[in-house]
């Protein structure tokens, strides 16, 4: 049999491998949802270019049609994108778990660990109460806001410009050329590059929001099915937490992989209170602790978070705990443990302090 250190270095291994395929996978499934959402956008220019009043503008009179028309695209955008994420789902627990379980004797299967994620995935709760098939529904929700929004603005802006215009053409006066740019706004082509723009540009909510979560929810499948097939090897006590090389800024990460909370080492968790990911498109990763890496040292050095947060530099402060005024709580002593993750409305309701 393996040595430990050579058990170790497997896994290690073998981890950082299922990593870099995980990787990979995340950017091909990110980018079907950068496909799906040019599909859905080129519909609307198509619908758009279909209303155009014999010259080049939609009229208020086609709003109707369009909401009915923008609420089929939400349907669809739903299903496909619905579709998107429930296949990666499955396939991101098996890239956790495959090349891990063989390697702790535990004769688990990975179709049985993939069975168990999913099955953990689909009735998790996040803290915000949010379950995953509500996250997709607001992505598809929000893109048919915004879009309703964009391209009903730019009609009635384009039919309130053509107006003025016309006040102006009637009283024998040439029209402002600030009228005319804005009389453009109600034109098909140009709400079609709205509606394409607030869809697929890099910086836009809408496609921000769909990778985030799908990103994250992948990430959690993966998580959870690495560290439950990492928490089968007799030898592993917990799961240490590794800021990323490209951790932009200080946030409630650098508490969790620095703190030693539970007595096995800075950063160490038992693998069911590994609290990762820690939020949306986290760089973080993670790597297996064995037993005998936990020092006298480590068990006795044991510490709450406040306990951790009170020995770093106060301009850290604001950015573990989320914010200026959750961190002047803490230094004032009126921060209780509980409320590390708390939102500042719920602290200052306690304290009875504006928000």
């Amino acid at each position: 049999m393996a040595s430990g250190a050579a058990q170790k270095a497997a896994i290690d291994q073998a981890v950082k491998a299922a990593r870099a395929q995980m990787l990979v996978y995340g950017n091909e499934q990110a980018g079907a949802v950068q496909v799906l959402l040019q599909h859905i956008a080129n519909a609307i220019k198509l619908e758009l270019l279909s209303l155009q009043d014999g010259g080049r503008d939609v009229l208020p009179g086609q709003i109707p049609t369009l909401r009915a028309f923008l609420s089929g695209q939400a349907d669809q955008l739903l299903q496909q994108y619905r579709g998107i994420v429930y296949a990666a789902l499955p396939e991101s627990a098996r890239l956790g778990a495959a090349g891990i379980l063989p390697l702790t004797g535990s004769g688990i299967s990975v179709d049985a660990m993939v069975t168990q994620t999913m099955a953990w995935l689909t009735s998790f709760r996040a803290a915000d109460g949010l379950q995953l098939s509500d996250r997709l529904w607001r992505v598809a929700s929000s893109a048919q806001t915004e879009l309703r929004s964009v391209i009903e603005n730019g009609i009635v802006r384009g039919q309130s410009s053509y107006q003025a215009a016309l006040e102006y053409i009637q009283q024998g006066k040439p029209v402002p050329a600030v009228l005319d740019l804005s009389m453009q706004a109600r034109r098909a082509a140009k709400l079609a590059e709205k509606a394409e723009a607030l869809l697929v540009n890099p910086d836009g909510d809408v496609l921000y929001a769909a990778h985030r979560v799908v990103r994250t929810e992948m990430n959690r499948a993966y998580v959870e099915s690495n560290v439950a097939s990492l928490a089968q090897h007799p030898d592993v006590i917990g799961i240490r937490y590794l800021l990323s090389p490209l951790h932009p800024k200080t946030d409630i990460c650098d508490l969790y992989a620095r703190a030693n909370l539970y007595g096995l080492g800075p950063g160490v968790y038992p693998p069911s209170e590994l609290p990762y990911p820690a939020h949306p498109n986290t760089l973080c990763t993670i790597e297996a602790v064995f037993i005998d890496e936990v020092t006298d040292a480590d068990r006795a050095g044991k510490q709450t978070a406040f306990e951790w947060l009170a020995t770093q530099p106060a301009d850290m402060h604001a950015g573990v705990l989320g914010g200026q005024k959750k961190a002047a709580a803490f230094a004032a002593g009126q921060l209780h443990e509980s409320e590390l993750l708390a939102p500042w409305s719920q602290i200052s309701a306690r304290l009875g302090i504006a928000a």
